[in-house]
């Protein structure tokens, strides 16, 4: 095998799934590469929106600003059947108006700022799986390629390339009918948000920007396959006047597309090392924004499982449990937008059903299920644990965060659910106030955040306040009321999480088994060069957990000597884009003036390169920071790389300088508190 590339994870296809997956794998630290066929994004956007859970998962992961903060609208429909969304608590019928170009955009900024390698021109041919993963074979702008990965992701839209290549089935239902769709500009046409039906078919109209409409058209007998070619303009005019009466051959079409309601489904989502997301596991006739958003989902799931596979430390069977919570999401999702599509775009033959429809909606109830499902906020999974809030998601409640009683500089903050989770990690959230919850989580820092808060609000069904795990998708695996917090929470811990890792603490002395001896490495060194690769694997392990504790002390605000002389040399030496700071007291002056600018921080560091010559080490990292002031829906995000020199010390290795480079930024640089 003749190999170019090596990583973690090859995902093939750039859309939102294959990009919002790159970026879940990023956040848990895998090596990602994602190869998409088309040299340049096409700018074109057969969606327009997306529903409420993924407005939420964006959320979760502070995207929201990037993608403009879009509205949201209660008013929605069923097949056509008109009605309120916001009758649910939390639902609506997502954001609309933003079109999937900019979605793509502002993943590949997220995804590739976290240091997902992305390469554009990439045409997969071929698929050689071994031993050890997957190796892809790609024609590129260079000529042929090949990259080899322990897992590879198919998220390559519904004519998939992987899902054909690995030999998954896809069964289903043929397409029945042809629709087409087109920007148009210059109609001057009336909108028809959620569609109209008419004699003789159904149209739509959206408004995209001033005196530009998408349009959406669909008559009655119109059969699929009956043509393969796109029809020009005209032929479009011409449907459009049959159906409305209204002539709009005077405008001019930038873009023109189609599609059929096809729907199908992968039967399994994964094939040992090969695994479907998206469009890739299944395609449908597209109903309120579903299609984007259960594939951003599908990656949403699947990142942080994938992540932690790669990383060593899931449970045995974590990563099956993609299949049987999703493969069951993707079943509804066919079942309701079929039902949607024989209701909107049926012929005549359907009007009894929709009479029926139509009294059905009239009751509370049913408007609430159907609102449940298109939004996504139905979803359920089984995560082994009997309360009523166990399996559904964490709502968006604000909560005001309790100090550390360890930490004499902090104090209480309000803060949101979903920011809790922007850094990717699980989260044991505690509202019993009950002592000695929090060293629950104690062992598993490194995976997931433990904090104390008061909600504002319930959460949900349940008696008295409570404690939740909640996993990085957002989902919660485990919840237990008031005097009962312990009970079941190591399992759940251990079950979603895997083992607990050692504490935060200075490393013990480093020390190998060889043929079953213990040997150290530093009081009895061996002669050879077998015996210095094991000493540079073991410095740079100690070396990257302790880039990981400066990560930890940014985001726990730490900055008493204790703590930070287990990560700093007492003559450290660190310089930011707001100036620099030598020695500990300059280190807890940057401290304070960071928290008096933002009431919490979340920082991600990854991407590692660490060379070690004896006793000193050259680290070089990518670091994304999220800020959020006193008012929660304020941030300040940056993203950039940092230098840093690591020395051995009798203590274990500690960082002597770090430079931070800043590459891009959401906005200005907040003003800074003085300093020397």
């Amino acid at each position: 095998m003749n190999t170019d590339i090596d990583t973690d994870v090859v995902v093939v296809g750039a859309g939102p799934a294959g990009l919002m997956l790159a970026g879940e794998l990023r956040l848990g630290g895998a090596r990602v590469m994602v190869l998409e066929r088309l040299r340049e994004p096409s700018g074109q956007s057969r969606g327009l929106g997306f529903t409420t859970r993924t407005v939420e998962i964006f959320d979760q992961r502070g995207l929201l600003p990037l993608l403009g903060n879009p509205e949201r609208s209660r008013l929605g429909h069923f097949g056509g059947m008109q009605f309120d969304y916001g009758e649910l608590e939390d639902a609506d019928f997502g954001a609309r108006g933003v079109p999937q170009h900019r979605t793509e955009e502002c993943l590949a900024t997220w995804a590739v700022g976290l240091g997902a390698d992305l390469r554009r021109g990439w045409d997969v041919r071929d698929l050689v799986p071994d031993d050890s993963g997957v190796e892809v074979v790609a024609d590129t702008p260079d000529g042929e390629r090949r990259v080899h990965g322990r897992y590879l992701v198919g998220t390559d839209g519904g004519h998939s390339t992987v899902r054909r290549l690995a030999g998954f089935a896809f069964p289903g239902t043929a397409a029945t009918r042809q629709m087409y769709l087109a920007d148009v500009t210059g109609a001057g046409i009336r909108p028809r948000f959620l569609g109209e039906r008419r004699p003789g078919g159904m149209v739509m109209a959206a408004p995209l920007a001033p005196g530009t409409d998408r349009i959406i058209i669909v008559e009655d007998g119109s059969t699929a396959g009956e043509r393969k070619e796109v029809p020009t303009f005209g032929e479009l005019a011409d449907r459009w006047e049959r159906l409305t009466g209204e002539d709009i051959h005077g405008a001019r079409a930038t873009w023109i597309g189609s599609f059929t309601d096809r729907t199908r489904q992968a039967t399994e989502y994964r094939r040992g090392r090969v695994l479907l997301a998206g469009d890739a596991a299944h395609v449908h006739l597209p109903a309120g924004g579903q299609g984007l958003s259960t594939g951003v989902q599908d990656a949403m799931n699947l990142g942080w499982k994938l992540a932690a596979e790669v990383a060593g430390h899931a449970p045995a069977d974590l990563l099956d449990t993609y299949h049987s919570e999703r493969h069951s999401v993707g079943q509804r999702l066919l079942m309701n937008t079929r039902a949607q599509g024989m209701l909107f775009v049926g012929g005549p033959d359907m009007d009894p059903l929709r009479s029926l429809m139509s009294e059905l909606v009239a009751l509370s109830g049913v408007r609430r299920h159907l609102a449940g499902i298109v939004s996504g906020l139905d979803i359920r999974y089984d995560v082994g644990n009997s309360h009523p809030l166990a399996g559904s998601r964490l709502p968006p409640r604000t909560l005001t965060v309790i100090p550390d009683p360890d930490d004499p500089n902090a104090g209480p903050r309000r803060v949101s659910t979903a920011e809790l989770l922007h850094g990717g990690r699980g989260l044991l959230l505690d509202l019993t106030g009950e002592p000695g919850t929090r060293k629950l989580g104690e062992g598993w820092e490194d995976r997931v955040v433990t904090v104390t808060a008061e909600a504002d609000d319930v959460l949900g069904p349940g008696t008295g306040p409570l404690a939740l795990l909640v996993r990085p998708d957002g989902y919660i695996a485990w919840a237990g009321s008031a005097g009962a917090v312990p009970d079941g929470l190591p399992t759940a811990l251990r079950r979603w999480f895997g083992e607990p890792g050692p504490a935060w603490s200075p490393p013990p002395a480093r020390s190998v088994t060889l043929g079953g001896e213990p040997m150290s490495l530093i009081d009895e060194p061996l002669a050879g060069s077998l015996t210095e690769r094991l000493r540079q694997m073991i410095d740079r392990d100690e070396i990257t957990r302790l880039a990981d504790r400066y990560v930890l002390c940014l985001d726990a605000g730490r900055d008493d000597d204790a703590w930070l002389e287990t990560v700093f040399t007492p003559d450290v030496r660190m310089s930011f884009p707001m100036g620099s700071f030598e020695g500990m007291a300059g280190l807890q002056r940057f401290q304070q003036m960071a928290r008096s600018n933002f009431a919490h921080s979340h920082h991600l560091a990854g991407n590692y390169g660490i060379e070690v010559d004896g006793d000193t080490a050259q680290v070089r990292a990518h670091l994304l920071a999220v800020h959020v002031a006193d008012d929660p829906a304020t941030h300040f995000d940056i993203g950039g790389h940092y230098d840093a020199e690591a020395v051995r010390t009798p203590e274990g290795w500690r960082l002597r300088s770090l430079d931070f480079r800043l590459v891009w930024s959401s906005g200005p640089m907040p003003e800074a508190a003085p300093h020397d």
